[in-house]
């Protein structure tokens, strides 16, 4: 993993002050570093452009450049700018330059997009690199996968990018299916076995009645039951899924939680997680080491970040934290809290529906 860019990412996810730069402090506080520390020349005007010339339409701020051809765009906005109204812009500079792949940021949220597919400029995004979201190594490592010198180099970068649109469109397409399924073939399908079973069809009411009372027992059932892990990471913000009462999924994530009487605001279950490692730590400095006994089928806590999926450091400590899975995060949360002698009614979440 690339050490300079997790500094600077680690670094200014813990400064707000990051979503009231200007585009200029963005690009020299952010962006130079970053694209550096991913192995670019940023002193070499054939390797990193400033202010690349596209024909007829204006600049875009860099052009990463292999051998004297443009390969990647990368557009700069200032601190909290809503990226929306931007994305035609960066796909058509492009477009018009000829460009596989190009990036829109303003430092905190970095868009990817492969410009040249066919269709609309959203079914060309890639995917969001999120700072207050998601994880730093987890954010280093889609950076190098797509904006390393070596491996846009090579193209690999390219290929990256099309498996995680890949990866992310599967994942926007389940819960649509999931609840086309609620909605439409499962209650069929429930009411034809039970009319084959004992001779009656159900109506539909008491269909959505039974499906309303059991499907979130079967979800719950379903989520406990751990998945075999893939290698990749795919970046999409963090949140957990759940069913309102009439059979529907709600993604939710988390805004707050309570311990011990006090509120803490955070921006997601990771968040949350780690905030709460923090205070115990703060705490129980004595004995936080006995936190590495905490484990499932694989390690939550470590010393060596290679042996969790999506490690997070502890403030003050040597110790990383696993938060890979939002629902494994809470669960992590209450085994952290038994373990110092707290009760779980002390221990409260502030959810919020995406």
């Amino acid at each position: 993993m690339c050490e300079q860019v997790l500094n600077v990412i680690e670094r200014w996810q813990a400064d707000e002050r990051l979503t009231a730069f200007s585009e200029a402090r963005i690009c020299s506080a952010v962006i130079v570093p970053i694209l550096r520390g991913l192995g670019w020349d940023v002193e070499n005007p054939e390797e990193v452009w400033e202010q690349y010339p596209v024909e007829e339409i204006g600049t875009v701020d860099y052009a990463l450049l292999i051998g004297n051809e443009p390969k990647v765009l990368v557009e700069v906005k200032r601190g909290g700018e809503s990226l929306d109204r931007h994305q035609i812009q960066i796909r058509n500079y492009a477009r018009i330059g000829g460009v596989s792949l190009a990036t829109l940021t303003n430092g905190g949220t970095w868009r990817f997009y492969l410009p040249l597919q066919g269709g609309s400029w959203e079914r060309t995004r890639v995917g969001d690199v999120v700072f207050h979201d998601q994880n730093a190594a987890e954010i280093t490592q889609r950076l190098v996968d797509l904006l390393s010198r070596e491996n846009v180099s090579s193209e690999n970068a390219i290929r990256n990018a099309e498996n995680l649109q890949e990866r992310n469109r599967i994942l926007k397409a389940l819960p649509k299916a999931w609840e086309q399924l609620v909605n439409n073939k499962i209650p069929n399908l429930l009411a034809a076995q039970a009319q084959e079973l004992c001779g009656h069809k159900p109506s539909r009411n008491e269909v959505e009645k039974f499906l309303s009372a059991h499907l979130q027992q079967i979800t719950s059932t379903l989520v406990a039951t751990e998945s075999v892990a893939s290698d990749e990471h795919i970046v999409v913000s963090e949140s957990a899924t759940q069913l309102n009462p009439s059979g529907r999924s709600v993604r939710t994530t988390c805004r707050a939680f309570t311990f011990c009487g006090n509120r803490y605001e955070v921006s997601s279950w990771r968040h949350m997680l780690v905030r709460l490692c923090e205070i115990l730590h703060a705490t129980h400095s004595d004995r936080f080491e006995e936190v590495l006994g905490l484990k499932g089928r694989k390690p939550y806590f470590s010393k060596k970040p290679g042996a969790l999926a999506e490690p997070k450091l502890i403030e003050g400590t040597d110790i990383f934290v696993e938060t890979d899975d939002s629902k494994r995060n809470r669960k992590i949360a209450e085994l952290l809290i038994s373990l110092f002698g707290y009760n779980k009614g002390e221990l409260s979440y502030e959810p919020r529906t995406l």
